[in-house]
């Protein structure tokens, strides 16, 4: 299992199943080299623009997590149609856990996509 980076690591350790080892290890290195921008958060989603060869828009929806204890995500890169949760949403989940933004309700723990 990965290691969260951060002391919160709130969402990481609820999400880190859910992705494989290596888009953790390269959404970390997105992460810290600042590619996660533009960052707007509602009272039921996360959104944010996340830079790499392309520009990526990566989502979190908790919405539905009180009915069904998962959130939705989404991503517009490649690999994420491709039905693997890719290194954009990893660095959003970063970026959420370094502002201390958590979900909630806080019982979430499945991604849905």
């Amino acid at each position: 299992m990965p290691t969260p980076i951060f002391a919160t690591k709130v969402l990481q350790r609820k999400l880190n199943h859910n992705f494989r080892v290596n888009a953790v290890h390269r959404g970390n290195d997105y992460f810290l080299r600042g590619a996660v921008t533009d960052l707007k958060v509602s009272e039921y989603s996360a959104r944010a623009e996340i830079i790499g060869s392309e520009i990526y828009q990566a989502q979190l929806n908790w919405a539905q997590a009180e009915i069904s204890s998962e959130i939705s995500a989404g991503c517009t890169c490649p690999h994420f149609y491709e039905s693997n949760f890719c290194k954009h949403l990893w660095s959003l989940i970063l970026e959420l856990d370094r502002k201390g933004i958590s979900l909630t309700p806080p019982f979430v723990a499945t991604l849905n996509s």
